[in-house]
């Protein structure tokens, strides 16, 4: 699926400062950003549940948890790997692309 999107003159000079800045094209550092910004959108949300965690585990080691307390922070553990599943699968684009482009620069060099 394809958008069109209008930006300012001053956000599109800033884009690809940036763009420039990290070797890609305008769009790719677009696509980057709104992968961020959609990725993280729920960030606040996740920082409450992931503080809920980390207090239900303090109590685990302190002085046990209830069965519902268990239940909770086994939820709340699901959630916490599925977070961080996210980022490995962002990161591991991020190093395939890496790698592509620095194979094209030695593919060009020994050309």
């Amino acid at each position: 699926m394809s958008v069109t999107i209008t930006l300012d003159d001053n956000l599109v000079a800033q884009l690809q400062s940036q763009a420039e800045a990290r070797n890609l094209s305008v769009a790719e550092l677009a696509l980057h950003i709104l992968g961020e910004a959609v990725t993280n959108g729920g960030d606040a949300e996740w920082q409450a549940c992931n503080q809920r965690r980390i207090e239900l585990i303090r109590k685990q080691f302190a002085a046990g948890l209830r069965p519902e307390e268990a239940d909770e922070l086994q939820r709340l553990q699901d959630m916490a790997d599925q977070h961080v599943e996210r980022f490995d699968e962002r990161m591991l684009d991020d190093v395939k692309q890496l790698y592509s482009k620095a194979k094209r620069i030695v593919d060009a060099s020994s050309g």
